[in-house]
Order: structure tokens, then sequence, then C-alpha cells
């Protein structure tokens, strides 16, 4: 409860969050804008006090969710009575369904007032993306207390078929209260049919099917580091990658996968359990990963697959509870880039295998060796991790970061050139074992690698598409012959574990927040309708800030949200694919909409991991942290 606020000498706004056992579905912040104060005498050395303070200008997104459908008629409806103090506005987002009905019971509850007390009740609804200002009345009451309650029951026929912006407004003369009860949409649909307020399924977890269409062959999922999509040839890239090219051709390719987190921890938790980020609860570098989560490695285990890990990564050194599962790790230095794993490391003569092997190019430092080095520059300019995080740095003259984006792009290109020939030196391992046909290959990646498009280097603290779209290229088992050889997407990195799950048939009572990518790929099946989710966290002492970045990608469109920003972002990414054009003051109800389905899916991710509790993550050892700071995560 807040029973006092001390105000500084000029104030005008104050900002109060609410306490976690308070959240719901919305922003879940009060803005409280004060009409007046009056000064309170203090004592020496103490701030000013105030009071006659009124509360005004609550603001919550959406104040509607899930509830189960009386009768057979489908409703979302308020989770419990809404208070709305005089004066406040709830505004809410919605797609009107057909045969659409607005209703609630709403009753006036003054506070004591020397004077009489008027109330009013307004429900507006807004259609025009170009005008938000101005909408339709709807709905109007006035209240002189003790007034009975008024009824809202309006029909919102008119605007079937269109997305809309619904504003509930509370006014009076007095500090008073609207008590809004059971408010509720209730609209004639069947049960397949979307959500209005949430209009894509909500990632959440679900058991993937098991066809178990492959058998039982081995499986290699080859991650690379710090890949952004479209630095290899099957994106487009502007330099060949001839060995990830040829494994493309001999598969599917997903044209848009993206990672939901843009650095290696929390993505490469996601890769195992098909779970995100903030559903799993792996955001720093030691953060356990919870026993109750299995994981991919597990999954083969129970199913007979002698089970591998192979990496160039300090994570798997770090974080112990991501090694569950594997029978045997074989742990190499990041600075050992030139080896890649022999078959013995890999292979036993009488199980199939399932390996990871994680391989830390192109990560920085981008320093191949020859005949890499100078492919494509010449330049002997500084691009290590320490002198491009200073350039991403606030106060960093643009110039030297727009000239050194070039110069440090071209750098990559060469370290990406190097990628693709050790990876071609691996698969030709495999395919001298005699265990390249029969297998199931996978290519991709934790995450992307940024070159100032959006002032900033390397990865971890942005969303925006070069440091979450990545590769994700299928080669099947030869039995396989008839598939896609691409599939649109989006895709993300939670759908590769019930994809192998789906493929191998294994994993009985296993859910994910992820889907299987195989009806698509085998049965040519088109996707259902759904929102890709990522967040970060950006730092990676151990701690989890309370106010992470988060994005949701949905129908062409990309909404971010940092907290510690004015609003949202909106890009159009069919239009717009460098994500350059901010849509969100132009696309008001559709940022709306959009930031809904953010907040609730931020909402469930944080339900599905029992909140925002649990032990501390371990401090980073020595040689982790300098391993760390040679990778440019810690300066």
């Amino acid at each position: 409860k807040l029973r006092t606020l001390v105000l500084p000498p000029h104030w005008a706004t104050v900002e109060v969050e609410l306490p976690g056992e308070q959240l719901r579905l919305g922003t879940n912040r009060l803005r409280l804008e004060f009409s007046h104060a009056v000064p309170l005498p203090s004592a020496p050395g103490q701030p000013a006090r105030s009071s006659g303070a009124r509360l005004r200008s609550l603001q919550l997104v959406s104040p509607l969710g899930r509830s189960p459908w009386p009768h057979g008629a489908p409703t979302v409806q308020a989770p419990g009575p809404i208070l709305m103090p005089t004066d406040s506005l709830i505004q809410i987002a919605l797609d009107v369904p057909a045969g659409a009905r607005l209703r609630a019971r709403i009753d006036a509850i003054p506070v004591n007032s020397e004077r009489p007390a008027t109330m009013h009740a307004l429900v507006e609804v807004v259609d025009s993306e170009a005008d938000a200002s101005s909408g339709h009345e709807l709905f109007a009451a006035h209240f002189e207390p003790p007034d009975g309650p008024r009824h809202l029951d309006e029909s919102l026929d008119r605007w079937s078929g269109r997305r809309i912006l619904l504003r509930l407004r509370s006014t009076g003369n007095v500090n008073g209260t609207l008590r809004w009860e059971h408010l509720r949409l209730e609209y004639r649909a069947s049960r397949s049919d979307p959500d209005p307020v949430l209009g894509a399924s909500m990632p959440d977890l679900q058991p993937a099917p098991r066809s178990g269409r492959w058998g039982k062959p081995d499986v290699l999922v080859i991650l690379l580091d710090a890949a952004r999509a479209d630095a290899f040839s099957p994106y487009g890239a502007r330099r060949p990658t001839p060995r990830i090219q040829a494994l493309a051709e001999a598969g599917t390719v997903v044209v848009r996968a993206l990672s939901p987190a843009p650095w290696t921890a929390p993505a490469v938790t996601s890769l195992l359990t098909g779970r995100l980020p903030d559903a799993h609860g792996v955001e720093s570098w030691t953060a356990p990963l919870e026993e109750t989560i299995p994981t991919l490695p597990e999954l083969f285990a129970e199913a007979g697959y002698s089970t591998v890990l192979w990496s160039h990564h300090v994570v798997w050194r770090g974080n112990r509870s991501l090694r569950r599962g594997f029978e045997r790790i074989v742990e190499v230095r990041h600075m050992d880039r030139e080896r890649v794993p022999t078959a013995e490391e890999l292979f036993v003569p009488d199980r199939p295998t399932f390996a990871l092997v994680h391989l830390v190019l192109p990560h920085a430092p981008y320093e191949p060796p020859a005949p890499y080095r100078g492919l494509y520059t010449q330049e002997n300019r500084d691009v290590s991790s320490i002198a491009l995080r200073g350039l991403s740095a606030p106060g960093a003259p643009d110039a030297s970061a727009s000239e050194m984006s070039r110069i440090a792009r071209d750098r990559y290109d060469e370290t990406v050139a190097w990628t693709d020939a050790k990876v071609g030196e691996l698969l030709d391992m495999v395919r001298a074992a005699g265990r390249f046909d029969d297998a199931l290959i996978v290519l991709v990646a934790d995450h992307g690698e940024g070159f100032y498009e959006h002032g900033a280097f390397l990865h971890t603290r942005l969303l925006y598409d070069e440091m979450l779209r990545v590769p994700m290229i299928f080669k099947w088992p030869r039995s396989l012959l008839d598939h896609a050889a691409t599939l649109p997407g989006p895709a993300s990195l939670i759908d590769l574990a019930p994809t192998l799950v789906d493929g191998v048939g294994i994993g009985a009572g296993a859910q994910f927040q992820g889907h299987s990518l195989l009806p698509q790929v085998f049965d040519y099946r088109t996707p259902d309708r759904r929102a890709l989710y990522a967040r970060t966290v950006g730092n990676h002492d151990g701690r989890v800030p309370a106010r992470p970045k988060t994005a949701l990608e949905l129908g062409g469109y990309k909404l971010l949200f940092d907290p510690a920003r004015d609003g949202p972002e909106l890009y159009d990414l069919n239009a717009d694919p460098g994500e350059r054009h901010n849509l969100a003051n132009q696309r008001p109800i559709l940022t709306r909409w959009l930031l809904q389905h953010l907040l609730a899916q931020q909402n469930r991710n944080a339900a599905l991991h029992g909140g925002a509790g649990g032990e501390p993550a371990p401090a980073l050892d020595p040689q982790m942290m300098r391993d760390l700071r040679a990778l440019g995560y810690v300066q």
C-alpha cells in the first residue's frame, strides 16, 4: 500500500511501480498526476511534505483476459472488478468479432466530500489509426451518489471485423472510484477462432507430436556463435559460404528464424528446453536451470542415444546445469578455434548419437588465419571487442563508429568464410565416418551480431534483427525425399527441441513452448498464426535487472518495448526490413494491440518459471571472468 509520497520542491509527475504480487495483464504501472499539493510543516533538514494530492490518470494497456465460456458463449472477461479513480483511463485494443457486445455493471463510490459528488463513466471507440485522439461515444453514464449502479450493454456490430481501441474513462468533480464489475466482451464464434484481444496463439507449454518419422538416426546439431543469417549464402549474403550453401541445397532452409535472446546463455538454454528465456530462468551466465525442466540430451539419453557435447564456449563450463543429460563432454578452449571434433569424439559404433557441437566461430575476436585474413579488407584497425564496445557507448563519435562498422563487418565476413570452411571440415569428417547420409544435421546459431545498424556493435543489449535473426538449416536423413526446400517462417530457436522430439518419437510427457516444424516440412501444412517473443537483460554479472527489454513479432510487424524509453517502437518488417522507421505514433491501435500480446506473453512466462523468485546465481569464477573478457562480454 502507498501510504506516503514525499514530493521534491518542483514536481509535476511521480511514477510508482506496483509490487510483483499486484501484477496483472497490462503495463502494471501507475502514473500519478497530482492536481495540487498543500505544503505541510517538516522537521529541520527533512524534505518538504504535502497533502491534498489527487490520484489521476490510471492507465492500463488491457484489463481483459481469457475466462471460461459460460453456456458455450465465447467471452473475454476481466479477471475481477476494476476500480477506476477519478480521473483515469483504460485502453483496450481488440479485433471486433461478429455479434460482439460489451457488458459491465458500474458503481460510483465517492470519497467523503463537503460538496455534492458528480461522477461520469464514458466508453469510446477509436477506429482510426490516423486520428487516435478522437473517438465515437459508445456509452455514457452520469452519477450523483447515492445513485444506484448503471449497466453497460452495447453492441459493437458497427465495427465488426475491424481493429479498434476501446477507451474507458472515469471523471468527476471529487475524489472517488468507479467500480466496473464483470467487464466482458461476449460474441458469437467457434473455439478455434482467435482471441479478440490476443489474436495469435501464445507460446505455452504443450507436448510436441511424436511421429517418429525419422526412425533413430544420428542427430548432429552444429551451433555457431554470433552468426547473423545474412552473412551466409542461403540468406543472400554478399560473400559466398559454399559449404553451408551445399548443406542448404540438400535440405530445408528456414528463411526467417529468430533467437529469443541476443546472447548465449539464455539462447542456448532455449534451444535445449524449447522454452523462452523468462520461462526457463537462465538469464545470467551461472543461473541454474531448474531440475524439473527436461533438456534435449536428457530426452535422447532416455531413448538410448549416446549424447555428446563438444564445445569451444565457456558457457558450458560456467553453468554446469546445462550439461545435464550429456554422457560425454569435450571442452576445447575458445582460443583453439582451428579444432573441430573427431569421429571418435562424437560417435560410438553400436548406438545412435545425439551430438551438440558448439563452435565459437564466428564470434569476436575477428582474427581468422590465412588465407581468410585479408580476404576482404587490408585495414589493420583495432576491431577487438573492447574497441567496438567503446564505440557503442553513449557519447561515442558517430563518424568513427560508422567507419568502423564497415571495417569490422569486412573482418567479420572473413571470419565467416573461415567458419564455413570449418563447418565443411566437420561435415567431411562425418561423411568419412560413414554417418552422413542417414543423419539428421541441423546448422543453427545462438544469436546474431550487430555492426552499428542501431547504434551498437556485437550483441547482448538490443533486439533488432541483426542480433536476433539466425541461420536455421536442416539436412534430412536420405530416406526422406519429399520435403519443402524452404520454410518462410517465422520460427524460433524454441522450435528446435519439439522438432527433434517429433522426428525421433521420444520425450513422452515433455512439454515445450515451441512448435514442431515437421508438419510444415513434410506435410506442407500452413502453420498457425503465432507471435515470436525475445528478451534481453543486457548484463552478465549474475544479476537480472527488473526492467528487461522485450520484443514481439506478429503478422509482419515487430514491437520493441524498453521500459526505460518513452514508448514502444513498431516496425513494418515487409516494408522496412532494416527497422529504421518507427511507426508507433502513426499506428497507435496496432501498437497497443501488439503490446497487449507482449505483456501477456511476459506474464505467462513468469508464471511458467514460478515468478521472479529463486536462488541467486553463483558468482563467476576467475577463469570464466577472464574467458568472458576475452570474448568481449565483460570489460
